[in-house]
């Protein structure tokens, strides 16, 4: 029974490890600026969804002002090989202390790919 147990655990763990290997592997790489860093700004949770049905072209962020902060931000997109696939930028304002989700739209065009990269500028 001893076994069975510590099978168990170790089968679990294994798909834990493996299901965080492929998130990791699929995670879409944000880079920051050192202007907006030495600003103020640093970044939480993100998602890519959808401004119409198999668009996803919309690039939802977590915004954390550590200052206060009133600048327009421009956002890079670059596909799995490196290549812009797109640009937006929006008008962002924050206090110190304060964060919230900002919706950067791109060009319906723009297929934002979870294993791309944002650069935020």
């Amino acid at each position: 029974m001893t076994v069975v147990k510590q099978f168990g655990k170790t089968s679990t763990e294994f798909i834990e490890q493996v299901g965080e290997g492929i998130d990791k592997a699929l995670a879409l790489e944000i880079e920051v600026s050192d202007e907006l860093s030495e600003k103020g700004i640093s970044t939480g949770k993100y998602s890519i969804d959808a401004s119409s049905p198999g668009v996803n072209n919309v690039f939802v962020l977590y915004l954390i002002f550590n200052k206060d902060f009133k600048q327009t931000i421009k956002l890079k997109a670059f596909d799995k090989n490196g290549l812009e696939i797109g640009r937006t930028s929006m008008e962002v304002t924050g206090n110190k202390d304060e964060a919230g989700y900002f919706d950067f739209v791109f060009d319906t065009r723009t297929k934002l790919d979870k294993r791309g990269k944002i650069i935020i500028e």
